[in-house]
């Protein structure tokens, strides 16, 4: 019995890869074949089926028998649509890894993004997620003829350090830092398990924000490593979740929803305090108070615009 749990143990991945999809066949095989290009091959990748009814199911099975040592597929009872938090902490439930990597079913890792990221959580044994930066990617599809490349968007503050808590929770509600993409984060397992992994609340209001409502738990009260490395590479489309919230009129509601957890969130933890209250009041002001956020930022379009034309009226009296 002891050498059967030696085996296991010995046999077990460094990195478990959580990918959680719903009907995302155009560009799922691509997400897949990112996890089996990658330079560190200590990992398992477990393909969460948030009940999907397009052939994303049968690619997720066919890697799953072809690869039974790798890859591991998982559903909800009767094949359900649960949303992604639920079908994240399915993943979660099921890891064997020390750390723990999502990536979105439309993204691509880059090839050494495991090796860097676990090498620098192992060189720091207190942090508890490493991210960096993302390269938006536009020219996936080639049909922009150049006038929208690609881009890499940086962590937007000072990187290849440790920030305690909670300075980023602070950073990041005030939007001084970039949002951490998770397809970029790699987190220690035993963090996610410690802070009760995604609230399921959000796939009430299209599940957009639940992953920064976790970011906040970890920026709270865990040392993260911020770097300047790019290692994914996140498809800008038009089915995205992103865009399709915003193309259904969604965003407010999920905006408000957002903004109203982490304000109960924070106070049942004792860390509303003046500083974060007034970040939050801030930030939550335009969804309060829509007509008079449009009519203020209406104003302030309107003084720039006459300022513009004043400036253009005076170069022309000076060139007479």
């Amino acid at each position: 019995m002891t050498v059967a749990v030696g085996e296991m143990m010995e046999n077990r991945p460094r990195v478990s890869v959580v990918v959680s999809f719903l009907n995302a066949e155009r560009f799922f095989a691509e997400a897949i074949e990112s996890v089996f290009a990658q330079t560190f091959k200590s990992w398992e990748l477990l393909l969460v089926d948030d009940g999907s009814s397009d052939s994303s199911t049968v690619i997720a099975r066919h890697y799953s028998t072809e690869h039974p040592h790798l890859v591991r597929y998982l559903d909800h009872p009767h094949h359900r649509n649960r949303g992604l938090p639920a079908s994240r902490n399915l993943g979660i439930g099921s890891a064997l890894g020390d750390y723990i990597a999502f990536l979105d079913s439309d993204d691509v890792w880059l090839p050494n993004k495991l090796e860097q990221q676990v090498a620098i959580m192992d060189s720091h044994s207190r942090v508890s997620l490493v991210f960096g930066a993302s390269l938006y990617w536009r020219s996936w599809a080639d049909n922009s003829g150049g006038q929208r490349p690609d881009y890499v968007v940086g962590p937007g503050i000072p990187a290849n350090r440790v920030y305690e808590p909670p300075v980023l929770l602070k950073m990041l509600l005030s939007d001084v830092a970039c949002v951490a993409s998770f397809s970029n984060c790699i987190f220690r397992r035993e963090v996610i398990a410690n802070l009760g992994g995604f609230d399921e609340g959000f796939s009430a209001v299209s599940g957009m924000y639940e992953d920064q409502a976790f970011l906040a738990k970890v920026y709270l009260s865990l040392p993260v490593f911020v770097s300047d490395e790019c290692w994914d590479r996140l498809r800008l489309h038009a089915d995205s979740l992103c865009a399709r919230v915003h193309r259904t009129g969604q965003y407010p509601a999920a905006m408000i929803f957002y903004r109203n957890w982490i304000v109960k969130y924070l106070s049942s933890q004792g860390a509303m305090d003046a500083e974060i209250k007034d970040i939050m009041r801030r930030r939550l002001w335009p969804y309060d108070h829509p007509i008079l956020f449009r009519l203020q930022r209406w104003g302030a379009e309107a003084v720039k615009k006459l300022k513009h034309v004043r400036a253009g009226l005076h170069h022309g009296r000076e060139s007479e």
